[in-house]
């Protein structure tokens, strides 16, 4: 997995920002879930800094989107988020994709947190 820098985003408008821009690159995205992959990080509370990991408190948020560009297998883009912070990770190595992701990133981490 490709890790990128944490952004000062709320992981929600982090994830349909990236959405609307790789959609509009004419790839797909379908938004997914696994239960399975998310319950076992809530068990690992070195893999999350939230202070109040898996408590009534907690605000992590877990979006995992399927970037297809119709060659083969989809990126998997996961985006962790909590008190406004989002960590992106990407598995995959599609460039085109990789740099869609990486500019609309960009864009967001580039507004000041009022407007993000």
């Amino acid at each position: 997995m490709d890790l990128l820098e944490p952004v000062a985003v709320d992981c929600g408008r982090m994830a349909d920002q990236l959405s609307r821009d790789l959609g509009a690159a004419g790839l797909r995205v379908t938004r997914s879930f696994d239960l399975q992959s998310a319950r076992h990080a809530l068990r690992d509370p070195e893999s999350c800094s939230c202070p109040h990991h898996g408590t009534a408190e907690c605000t992590c948020q877990y979006v995992v989107l399927l970037v297809d560009a119709g060659a083969g297998s989809p990126l998997t883009l996961v985006a962790h988020g909590h008190d406004g912070m989002t960590r992106l990770s990407m598995d995959g190595s599609e460039p085109r994709i990789a740099g869609i992701i990486r500019a609309s990133v960009g864009s967001l981490a580039a507004l000041s947190p009022a407007q993000a």
